[in-house]
This record gives structure tokens, C-alpha cells and sequence, in this order.
């Protein structure tokens, strides 16, 4: 048994107890079987392996800091007698913790989508690449409620399958700078390497566009906002790693640690951490638009004039194009005031996916929600 599913054990004792979410009739045991499922098919989607007392340790503090995380926001849900809540309240803090922890929007998560008995609006990752999940969460498990233990799983399984399944683009670029993914690389051809990384990562599915950028400096910093910051972050990403190696090198790496050489497995330790924080990152860009937002905001009423909000690109300002249509759609247009007109309201413009910095296939990296 792989050392997550042991840790899943010990951390979840489901209750021998009957719940309000039971069918009349319905045993204990039968849901004890469905949480142990559950388990499996988290492990499933993992792929996990017996790894080192340092992967264990690992896996131990993602899951308390996940639990940690959700449990004030758990407290405040309707729940039965032992503390189970259906399945349209956990997707609700699926959502809110990536939100909120990485300012990542799942696809599927979205509030905007109507949950009934034909759209069950799971993550689509979830039952593209994590089957077995999909599937134990939208059986017989799902009609009788999840705990919390529960929600920690599907949260520990969507960030592995979200923020750890990047590989496949890393092998992609390398291939692209014609290395092996076996080549021990130096500093400077790492931080190359990455930054195409971060260009392909952010560029998403259009993968022409990205090809072209990482051939034309100029053309890529005019292209993606804050280019040069990023490229600043890889960089010290890669001197953290090398720094945080040379202090305490792993068990046969500390060789390649102080001759300054960086592995795969390395190169992608940084992608996952940069993956992981970029939202962070991104959100001092997110607070300089609504700085510019609220710097038009005369009435400090949180509203902004529609002619003003489009009169702003007049200065080169590249933000504030959307259409009238997609403003309403959003919700972001509000068209009360026969003596002001339409005016954009700040804090529903912010959610909007245009100020959605990276577009992947099964999420975006947006800006924080405040409220």
C-alpha cells in the first residue's frame, strides 16, 4: 500500500453510524466500503508509488495544510448530525480553495454552472483524467454526502492532477532546446529552458503562438504582460533551488548540487512550485488594475462610467476592451442610473476570465476573490 494510502487510513475513521443523508434500511458498513473505495481511487489518480521519508513527509503536510485550510469555512456549512454535506456544498469549497490558495478557477467548479440531476458539474479533469475519482464521488458515495476527511481527498487529488501533471510540457520543451531529458543541465540553460516553459504555460493551446514568442524577445515582452518579472521569478526560482541543495543536498545529489548541474526531476520541482505560487505572484498585476480601476471612480461608489472605463486605453493603458455585451454578461455592468448611464462595477469586473492571466485546458489563473 502506497504511503498516501496509509495516510488517508489513518486520517479518515469513518464514523460506524448511520446519517441523515442515508437511504432508510441503508448499513453502516456499506459506507465504510464506499469511503474505502473512495481512498482507492484517490490513490488511482495519484499513481502512488512507496516513495522516500521525504515524499511521506510531504504528503503529510499537503494534507493537514489542506484540512487546515477548508475547516473554518467546512464550520460554516449545513450538515447533517455527522458533519456530511452534499455534493453541490463540496464542489463550493473545492472552489473557494483554489480561489483563494492559488487563485486558480477550475473548470467545472464554476458558480456560474447549474447543478441538477443531468449536469453534475465535477471538475472535467476529474472525468477526463481522474476516473476513478469521478466515478467514486458521483456513485453511491456522493448520494449519501462527504465528510470533511472526504473533501480533502477530492482537494489533495485535484491539485496533484491541476499543479504535478505538467511533465508532459516539460519533456515538450526540453526537446524543443534538443536535450535529453536524461542531460544534466547547468544554471543558465535551465532558466532558458524554464522561461520557455512559462511562455508555453501561459500561451496555453495555442501552441504556434508560443513557438514564436520564445523566438522573438521583443515580440514576446510586448505580448505578455509583465514579461520581465516573470522571467525575474523563474530565475530566482532556479537560485532557490540551488541555494536550498548546496545548504542540504539530497542523498546522492550532492555532486551535481555544488557543480551547479540540475536534473529533470529538479526542473520540474520548479515548475511545480511556480505553478503553485503564481496566482500569488500575479495578484500585485491584479491590484494595479484595480488601482487604475478605482483611480476613474469619482463617485467612490466601486463604479467606474462606462465612457470613462473605455476612454482609459486613450493613454495606451492595454486592460479595460471588453465589450458592453461581455460587461453584462458578467454581471460587471450596472445600468441602474438614468443620470450616470452604464457603469462597470469594479468588484464584478475583477472575476472577469479576461483578467485571467494564464488559460489552461482545466483551469485559469485569475484574481483573487476579495469578498
Amino acid at each position: 500500500m502506497s504511503p498516501m494510502s496509509v495516510l488517508l487510513m489513518i486520517a479518515m475513521p469513518i464514523a460506524a453510524i448511520a446519517d441523515t443523508f442515508l437511504h432508510a434500511g441503508q448499513s453502516v458498513v456499506s459506507l465504510q466500503v464506499r469511503s474505502e473505495e473512495l481512498q482507492e481511487a484517490f490513490a488511482a489518480v495519484l499513481g502512488c508509488t512507496d516513495g522516500d521519508a521525504a515524499s511521506r513527509r510531504a504528503d503529510d503536510v499537503r494534507m493537514a495544510a489542506i484540512r487546515t485550510g477548508i475547516l473554518p469555512m467546512w464550520k460554516t456549512l449545513p450538515q447533517n448530525e455527522h458533519g456530511r454535506v452534499e455534493w453541490r456544498l463540496l464542489r463550493y469549497v473545492t472552489h473557494r480553495h483554489f480561489m483563494q490558495r492559488f487563485n486558480v478557477l477550475v473548470r467545472g467548479l464554476e458558480p456560474t454552472i447549474h447543478v441538477n440531476a443531468s449536469q453534475a458539474g465535477e471538475a472535467e479533469i476529474l472525468s477526463q483524467q481522474g476516473t476513478a475519482l469521478a466515478q467514486a464521488l458521483a456513485g453511491p458515495q456522493g448520494r449519501h454526502g462527504f465528510s470533511l476527511e472526504e473533501a480533502v481527498i477530492m482537494v489533495a487529488a485535484l491539485e496533484h492532477l491541476l499543479f504535478d501533471s505538467d511533465s508532459v510540457l516539460l519533456e515538450k520543451i526540453y526537446h524543443n532546446r534538443h536535450f535529453d531529458t536524461a542531460t544534466m543541465l547547468n544554471k543558465q540553460d535551465l532558466q532558458a529552458l524554464l522561461r520557455d516553459f512559462m511562455v508555453y504555460w501561459i500561451v496555453g493551446d495555442d501552441q504556434a503562438t508560443a513557438a514564436m514568442l520564445t523566438k522573438d524577445t521583443r515580440l514576446l515582452e510586448e505580448s505578455i504582460p509583465h514579461w520581465n518579472a516573470i522571467a525575474a521569478m523563474v530565475e530566482g526560482s532556479v537560485s532557490a533551488l540551488e541555494f536550498g541543495r548546496q545548504r542540504s543536498p539530497g542523498l546522492g545529489s550532492g555532486r551535481a548540487a555544488f557543480q551547479s548541474r540540475f536534473s529533470f526531476a529538479d526542473a520540474f520541482e520548479v515548475t511545480k512550485s511556480i505553478i503553485r505560487n503564481f496566482g500569488s505572484f500575479w495578484e500585485t498585476q491584479c491590484q494595479d488594475t484595480k488601482a487604475s480601476l478605482l483611480a476613474l471612480d469619482t463617485t467612490k461608489t466601486g463604479r467606474v462610467r462606462l465612457p470613462d472605463f473605455y476612454g482609459a486605453n486613450k493613454d495606451g493603458e492595454w486592460r479595460f476592451g471588453e465589450s458592453e455585451a461581455y460587461l453584462r454578461e458578467l454581471g460587471a455592468l450596472d445600468e441602474s442610473s438614468p443620470w450616470r448611464g452604464k457603469q462597470v462595477i469594479v468588484s464584478n469586473y475583477m472575476q472577469a476570465a479576461s483578467n485571467c492571466v494564464v488559460t489552461r485546458s482545466h483551469y485559469l489563473v485569475c484574481c483573487m476573490v476579495e469578498c
